[in-house]
């Protein structure tokens, strides 16, 4: 008996090592007049992140959130898409992700639909932003800002039942 309930324990104690936890890119920034901030985040399996690879398509989610201290809107992967490439070379961005060697962020842009905003990029004098708020009389608010991470995010602990039975 002792031989079989050792033999289940071991089964469950895997390194900690052998799984990777989610980490984030944090992002903050202001508009050029000052009226808006944006901040948010952007989230990847750590056991995804490679240096010189197209990351767009792992991203596990993201979150943008603007206000001007009145109105406050956001996007998030939950109610919108990662969208662009319509291969206009003035048109919306294509989306990307690419990150170095020491996990810094070497290129990224991408906007939410489906009003295709904000568009949120990242470029080596750091992150610049076009936000509306689809009223007629603004076409956009543009700002620059600063990305942060990757920052590991707790891990999330799921129980589940176990049911051992003797023999």
């Amino acid at each position: 008996m002792k031989r079989l309930i050792l033999a289940v324990v071991t089964a469950f104690f895997v390194p900690a090592s052998a799984f990777a936890g989610l980490v984030a890119y944090e992002y903050e920034g202001t508009s050029y007049d000052g009226a808006w901030t944006v901040s948010g985040s952007i989230v990847f399996d750590e056991a995804n992140l490679e240096a010189g690879v197209e990351l767009i398509n792992k991203i596990e989610s993201w979150e943008f959130s603007w206000t001007n201290g009145s109105k406050e809107f956001s996007r998030s992967s939950e109610g919108s898409q990662i969208v662009g490439g319509d291969g206009d070379p003035l048109g919306r961005p294509e989306p990307t992700f690419i990150i170095d060697a020491t996990r810094n962020i070497v290129t990224f842009s991408f906007e939410s639909g489906p009003e295709f905003y904000p568009r949120v990029g990242f470029e080596n004098t750091g992150l610049i932003f076009n936000i509306t708020d689809q009223d007629p009389e603004f076409c956009c608010y543009q700002g620059g800002g600063s990305f942060s991470g990757p920052v590991p995010l707790p891990p999330t602990v799921v129980f589940v039942d176990v049911d051992i039975k003797p023999g």
